[in-house]
Protein backbone atom coordinates (compact mmCIF):
# COMPACT_ATOMS: atom_id res chain seq x y z
CA UNK A 1 0.00 0.00 0.00
CA UNK A 2 1.41 3.72 -0.87
CA UNK A 3 2.18 6.18 1.17
CA UNK A 4 -1.01 8.39 -0.34
CA UNK A 5 -3.13 5.52 0.09
CA UNK A 6 -2.69 5.46 3.70
CA UNK A 7 -3.08 8.95 4.49
CA UNK A 8 -6.60 8.63 2.94
CA UNK A 9 -6.98 5.09 5.26
CA UNK A 10 -6.05 7.00 8.80
CA UNK A 11 -6.58 10.97 8.03
CA UNK A 12 -10.49 10.44 8.78
CA UNK A 13 -9.81 8.38 11.60
CA UNK A 14 -7.42 10.85 13.23
CA UNK A 15 -9.51 13.63 12.48
CA UNK A 16 -12.78 11.81 14.08
CA UNK A 17 -10.21 10.88 17.22
CA UNK A 18 -9.72 14.25 17.29
CA UNK A 19 -12.96 15.76 17.86
CA UNK A 20 -13.83 12.86 20.21
CA UNK A 21 -11.68 14.34 22.90
CA UNK A 22 -11.98 17.95 21.90
CA UNK A 23 -16.01 17.73 22.45
CA UNK A 24 -15.22 15.15 25.43
CA UNK A 25 -12.81 17.92 27.01
CA UNK A 26 -15.13 20.35 26.45
CA UNK A 27 -18.33 18.40 28.19
CA UNK A 28 -16.05 18.02 31.19
CA UNK A 29 -14.64 21.16 31.53
CA UNK A 30 -18.25 22.29 31.24
CA UNK A 31 -19.62 19.68 33.58
CA UNK A 32 -17.05 20.68 36.35
CA UNK A 33 -16.86 24.22 36.27
CA UNK A 34 -21.18 23.64 36.67
CA UNK A 35 -20.54 21.16 39.37
CA UNK A 36 -18.31 23.74 41.32
CA UNK A 37 -20.69 26.98 40.37
CA UNK A 38 -23.65 24.50 41.96
CA UNK A 39 -21.88 23.46 45.34
CA UNK A 40 -20.78 27.47 45.90
CA UNK A 41 -24.51 28.78 45.14
CA UNK A 42 -25.61 25.44 47.33
CA UNK A 43 -27.60 27.46 50.69
CA UNK A 44 -26.23 30.55 49.44
CA UNK A 45 -27.85 33.47 47.53
CA UNK A 46 -26.86 33.16 43.83
CA UNK A 47 -28.37 36.32 43.04
CA UNK A 48 -29.71 39.24 45.81
CA UNK A 49 -32.64 38.02 47.60
CA UNK A 50 -32.96 34.33 46.21
CA UNK A 51 -31.77 31.76 48.02
CA UNK A 52 -31.25 28.43 46.76
CA UNK A 53 -30.25 24.71 48.36
CA UNK A 54 -30.32 21.06 47.70
CA UNK A 55 -29.35 17.67 48.97
CA UNK A 56 -27.99 16.46 46.09
CA UNK A 57 -27.15 16.77 42.64
CA UNK A 58 -26.16 14.25 39.60
CA UNK A 59 -24.33 15.55 36.62
CA UNK A 60 -24.80 13.70 33.10
CA UNK A 61 -25.67 14.55 29.83
CA UNK A 62 -22.22 13.35 27.57
CA UNK A 63 -21.34 14.45 24.60
CA UNK A 64 -23.93 16.95 23.84
CA UNK A 65 -26.06 17.96 26.63
CA UNK A 66 -25.45 18.98 30.67
CA UNK A 67 -28.06 17.64 32.40
CA UNK A 68 -28.47 17.98 36.07
CA UNK A 69 -30.39 16.28 38.39
CA UNK A 70 -31.14 17.69 41.95
CA UNK A 71 -33.06 16.24 44.60
CA UNK A 72 -34.74 18.17 47.21
CA UNK A 73 -34.37 21.49 45.85
CA UNK A 74 -35.36 24.38 47.12
CA UNK A 75 -35.63 28.21 46.40
CA UNK A 76 -36.50 30.89 48.41
CA UNK A 77 -37.35 34.58 47.66
CA UNK A 78 -37.62 38.15 50.21
CA UNK A 79 -41.27 38.72 49.63
CA UNK A 80 -43.54 41.85 50.34
CA UNK A 81 -44.27 40.28 53.69
CA UNK A 82 -41.53 37.60 54.59
CA UNK A 83 -39.68 34.51 52.59
CA UNK A 84 -41.53 32.93 49.66
CA UNK A 85 -40.29 29.68 49.19
CA UNK A 86 -40.70 26.91 46.44
CA UNK A 87 -39.39 23.07 47.36
CA UNK A 88 -39.57 20.08 44.75
CA UNK A 89 -39.02 16.50 45.94
CA UNK A 90 -36.95 16.28 42.50
CA UNK A 91 -35.46 19.53 39.82
CA UNK A 92 -33.77 18.46 36.68
CA UNK A 93 -31.93 21.40 34.41
CA UNK A 94 -30.82 21.16 30.92
CA UNK A 95 -28.70 22.98 28.86
CA UNK A 96 -26.96 22.23 25.52
CA UNK A 97 -22.54 21.87 25.62
CA UNK A 98 -22.73 24.13 22.24
CA UNK A 99 -25.54 27.06 20.81
CA UNK A 100 -26.68 29.70 22.50
CA UNK A 101 -27.38 29.84 26.31
CA UNK A 102 -30.54 28.57 27.32
CA UNK A 103 -31.52 26.14 30.08
CA UNK A 104 -34.51 23.82 30.59
CA UNK A 105 -36.03 22.91 33.79
CA UNK A 106 -38.52 19.98 34.55
CA UNK A 107 -39.68 19.25 38.30
CA UNK A 108 -41.56 16.14 39.37
CA UNK A 109 -42.73 14.60 42.52
CA UNK A 110 -44.32 16.02 45.60
CA UNK A 111 -44.07 20.08 45.96
CA UNK A 112 -44.54 22.73 47.99
CA UNK A 113 -45.02 26.40 48.19
CA UNK A 114 -44.68 28.61 51.36
CA UNK A 115 -45.03 32.04 51.93
CA UNK A 116 -45.54 34.86 54.89
CA UNK A 117 -49.26 36.38 54.92
CA UNK A 118 -49.65 40.12 55.76
CA UNK A 119 -49.99 39.30 59.24
CA UNK A 120 -47.13 37.82 59.37
CA UNK A 121 -48.61 34.23 59.55
CA UNK A 122 -46.37 31.42 57.76
CA UNK A 123 -48.54 29.71 54.73
CA UNK A 124 -48.16 26.71 52.54
CA UNK A 125 -49.72 24.68 50.16
CA UNK A 126 -48.63 21.39 48.89
CA UNK A 127 -49.43 20.35 45.53
CA UNK A 128 -48.41 17.73 42.34
CA UNK A 129 -48.63 18.27 38.98
CA UNK A 130 -49.01 15.97 35.79
CA UNK A 131 -45.54 17.83 34.19
CA UNK A 132 -43.65 21.23 34.97
CA UNK A 133 -42.28 22.19 32.35
CA UNK A 134 -40.07 25.86 31.90
CA UNK A 135 -37.09 27.48 29.92
CA UNK A 136 -34.79 30.74 30.28
CA UNK A 137 -32.79 32.15 27.16
CA UNK A 138 -30.34 34.61 27.99
CA UNK A 139 -28.56 37.12 26.10
CA UNK A 140 -25.44 38.31 26.72
CA UNK A 141 -25.57 37.25 30.21
CA UNK A 142 -29.15 38.67 30.70
CA UNK A 143 -32.01 36.94 30.99
CA UNK A 144 -34.09 37.85 27.57
CA UNK A 145 -37.43 35.15 27.80
CA UNK A 146 -38.81 32.54 30.28
CA UNK A 147 -41.47 30.32 29.67
CA UNK A 148 -43.14 28.02 32.57
CA UNK A 149 -46.21 25.44 31.24
CA UNK A 150 -47.70 23.50 33.81
CA UNK A 151 -50.19 20.77 32.89
CA UNK A 152 -52.49 19.26 35.44
CA UNK A 153 -51.74 21.55 38.65
CA UNK A 154 -53.61 19.75 41.86
CA UNK A 155 -53.64 21.13 45.54
CA UNK A 156 -56.63 21.17 48.16
CA UNK A 157 -57.15 24.83 47.52
CA UNK A 158 -57.40 25.01 43.66
CA UNK A 159 -56.53 22.57 40.71
CA UNK A 160 -55.75 23.80 36.80
CA UNK A 161 -56.11 21.55 33.79
CA UNK A 162 -53.31 24.07 32.49
CA UNK A 163 -51.30 27.19 33.55
CA UNK A 164 -48.66 29.24 31.37
CA UNK A 165 -46.68 32.48 32.00
CA UNK A 166 -44.31 33.59 28.71
CA UNK A 167 -42.49 36.57 29.19
CA UNK A 168 -39.92 37.91 26.58
CA UNK A 169 -37.85 41.23 26.47
CA UNK A 170 -39.06 42.74 23.27
CA UNK A 171 -36.66 46.31 22.71
CA UNK A 172 -37.87 48.72 25.37
CA UNK A 173 -40.37 46.29 26.94
CA UNK A 174 -40.64 43.15 28.47
CA UNK A 175 -44.12 41.32 26.90
CA UNK A 176 -45.92 39.14 29.03
CA UNK A 177 -48.74 36.11 28.36
CA UNK A 178 -50.21 34.34 30.78
CA UNK A 179 -53.13 31.76 31.30
CA UNK A 180 -55.02 29.04 33.60
CA UNK A 181 -57.34 26.74 32.09
CA UNK A 182 -60.17 24.81 34.03
CA UNK A 183 -59.73 26.25 37.56
CA UNK A 184 -61.52 24.24 40.32
CA UNK A 185 -61.75 26.46 43.46
CA UNK A 186 -62.35 25.07 47.25
CA UNK A 187 -64.67 26.56 49.46
CA UNK A 188 -62.64 29.17 50.76
CA UNK A 189 -61.37 30.60 47.73
CA UNK A 190 -65.20 30.62 45.80
CA UNK A 191 -66.22 33.93 44.94
CA UNK A 192 -68.29 35.74 42.37
CA UNK A 193 -67.42 32.95 39.54
CA UNK A 194 -68.51 30.36 42.00
CA UNK A 195 -66.18 26.96 42.32
CA UNK A 196 -64.90 26.83 39.02
CA UNK A 197 -63.67 29.32 36.20
CA UNK A 198 -63.30 28.50 33.02
CA UNK A 199 -60.62 30.37 31.23
CA UNK A 200 -58.55 33.31 32.46
CA UNK A 201 -55.97 35.10 30.23
CA UNK A 202 -54.35 37.52 29.99
CA UNK A 203 -51.58 39.41 27.46
CA UNK A 204 -49.69 42.82 28.31
CA UNK A 205 -46.80 44.49 28.35
CA UNK A 206 -44.48 46.13 31.35
CA UNK A 207 -42.68 49.63 29.74
CA UNK A 208 -39.54 51.43 30.32
CA UNK A 209 -37.36 47.63 30.17
CA UNK A 210 -34.47 49.18 31.06
CA UNK A 211 -35.32 49.63 34.60
CA UNK A 212 -35.47 45.72 34.87
CA UNK A 213 -31.75 45.52 33.37
CA UNK A 214 -30.03 44.63 36.80
CA UNK A 215 -32.62 42.01 38.00
CA UNK A 216 -32.13 40.47 34.64
CA UNK A 217 -28.35 40.16 35.04
CA UNK A 218 -29.37 38.87 38.66
CA UNK A 219 -27.64 41.85 39.82
CA UNK A 220 -30.18 43.03 42.37
CA UNK A 221 -33.33 42.36 44.21
CA UNK A 222 -36.80 42.60 42.23
CA UNK A 223 -37.84 45.09 44.42
CA UNK A 224 -35.21 47.47 43.47
CA UNK A 225 -35.86 46.74 40.19
CA UNK A 226 -39.75 47.80 40.80
CA UNK A 227 -38.36 50.65 42.56
CA UNK A 228 -36.42 51.54 39.46
CA UNK A 229 -39.67 51.10 37.06
CA UNK A 230 -41.73 52.92 39.52
CA UNK A 231 -39.31 56.28 38.83
CA UNK A 232 -39.39 55.86 35.49
CA UNK A 233 -42.73 56.08 35.83
CA UNK A 234 -43.49 52.74 34.17
CA UNK A 235 -46.31 51.24 33.29
CA UNK A 236 -48.60 48.06 32.63
CA UNK A 237 -50.38 48.00 29.29
CA UNK A 238 -53.20 45.42 29.54
CA UNK A 239 -53.43 44.95 26.10
CA UNK A 240 -56.43 42.27 26.40
CA UNK A 241 -57.68 40.29 29.50
CA UNK A 242 -60.06 37.75 29.44
CA UNK A 243 -62.24 35.61 32.22
CA UNK A 244 -64.71 33.26 31.39
CA UNK A 245 -66.86 31.57 33.95
CA UNK A 246 -70.35 31.03 35.35
CA UNK A 247 -71.28 31.25 31.55
CA UNK A 248 -70.35 35.30 31.55
CA UNK A 249 -67.24 36.52 29.41
CA UNK A 250 -65.51 39.71 30.74
CA UNK A 251 -63.08 41.37 28.41
CA UNK A 252 -60.49 44.13 29.93
CA UNK A 253 -58.38 46.75 29.18
CA UNK A 254 -56.34 48.92 30.65
CA UNK A 255 -52.95 50.42 32.29
CA UNK A 256 -51.83 50.20 35.90
CA UNK A 257 -48.72 51.92 38.11
CA UNK A 258 -47.47 52.10 41.55
CA UNK A 259 -48.22 54.95 43.60
CA UNK A 260 -45.49 56.68 45.91
CA UNK A 261 -46.59 53.85 48.53
CA UNK A 262 -46.29 51.35 45.73
CA UNK A 263 -49.88 50.60 45.76
CA UNK A 264 -51.57 50.06 42.28
CA UNK A 265 -52.48 53.04 40.28
CA UNK A 266 -54.21 53.37 37.16
CA UNK A 267 -57.73 52.43 35.25
CA UNK A 268 -59.39 49.22 33.61
CA UNK A 269 -62.18 49.02 31.93
CA UNK A 270 -64.03 45.48 31.73
CA UNK A 271 -67.17 44.57 29.63
CA UNK A 272 -68.99 41.45 30.85
CA UNK A 273 -71.58 39.24 28.93
CA UNK A 274 -73.54 37.00 30.41
CA UNK A 275 -73.92 39.46 33.62
CA UNK A 276 -77.56 37.87 34.95
CA UNK A 277 -75.47 34.90 34.85
CA UNK A 278 -72.64 35.52 36.63
CA UNK A 279 -74.98 37.49 39.18
CA UNK A 280 -76.90 34.02 39.44
CA UNK A 281 -73.84 32.51 40.04
CA UNK A 282 -72.33 35.01 42.26
CA UNK A 283 -75.66 34.75 44.51
CA UNK A 284 -75.59 30.73 44.79
CA UNK A 285 -71.91 30.78 45.58
CA UNK A 286 -72.36 33.56 48.84
CA UNK A 287 -70.44 36.11 47.36
CA UNK A 288 -70.97 39.06 49.62
CA UNK A 289 -67.80 41.18 49.96
CA UNK A 290 -66.95 44.67 49.01
CA UNK A 291 -65.77 44.22 46.09
CA UNK A 292 -68.51 41.70 44.74
CA UNK A 293 -71.62 43.39 45.83
CA UNK A 294 -69.86 47.27 44.46
CA UNK A 295 -69.42 44.42 40.77
CA UNK A 296 -73.02 42.81 41.32
CA UNK A 297 -75.11 46.09 41.70
CA UNK A 298 -73.87 47.76 38.27
CA UNK A 299 -76.25 48.70 36.10
CA UNK A 300 -77.19 46.76 32.33
CA UNK A 301 -76.31 48.19 29.01
CA UNK A 302 -79.66 50.26 27.91
CA UNK A 303 -79.06 49.36 24.49
CA UNK A 304 -81.34 46.45 23.64
CA UNK A 305 -78.92 45.07 21.42
CA UNK A 306 -76.50 44.62 24.50
CA UNK A 307 -78.90 42.79 26.35
CA UNK A 308 -77.32 41.50 29.49
CA UNK A 309 -74.11 43.29 29.09
CA UNK A 310 -72.06 45.58 32.10
CA UNK A 311 -69.41 47.61 31.38
CA UNK A 312 -67.60 48.35 34.51
CA UNK A 313 -64.46 50.32 34.77
CA UNK A 314 -62.06 49.95 37.93
CA UNK A 315 -60.22 52.98 38.72
CA UNK A 316 -56.99 52.56 41.69
CA UNK A 317 -55.67 55.81 43.39
CA UNK A 318 -55.34 56.84 46.68
CA UNK A 319 -55.10 53.06 48.05
CA UNK A 320 -58.74 52.41 47.21
CA UNK A 321 -60.35 50.63 44.35
CA UNK A 322 -63.33 52.31 42.70
CA UNK A 323 -65.75 50.65 40.61
CA UNK A 324 -67.79 53.72 39.08
CA UNK A 325 -67.41 56.31 41.59
CA UNK A 326 -68.09 53.66 44.44
CA UNK A 327 -65.59 52.57 46.63
CA UNK A 328 -65.20 48.96 46.66
CA UNK A 329 -62.11 48.24 48.33
CA UNK A 330 -58.26 49.14 49.71
CA UNK A 331 -55.42 48.32 48.15
CA UNK A 332 -52.27 47.50 50.42
CA UNK A 333 -48.98 47.95 49.10
CA UNK A 334 -47.49 45.57 46.63
CA UNK A 335 -44.18 45.17 48.35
Amino acid sequence: MSYSNRIFLWAPLAFLLVLALTVSARWWSVASDLSRRLDAMNGHQPMPGVTVGFASKAIGGFPFNVDVVFHDFAVTVAGPHGPIGWRAENFAAHALTYGRSQWLFEAAGKQRLSWTSGSGQARSLAFETGSLHAGAIFSEDALSRFDLDIVGFNSAALASARTQLHLRHNREQIDLVGSAEELHLSPALRGTCGDVVDRVRFEGNLSNAEAFERVQRALVTWQRAFDAWRAKGGRFFLAQGELACAGANSFVQGQLALDAQRRPRGLLTAQIAGFDRLRASATRAGANGTFSAGLLNQPTDPNPAHEGRVTVRAAFRDGITYLGDTPAGMNDPLY
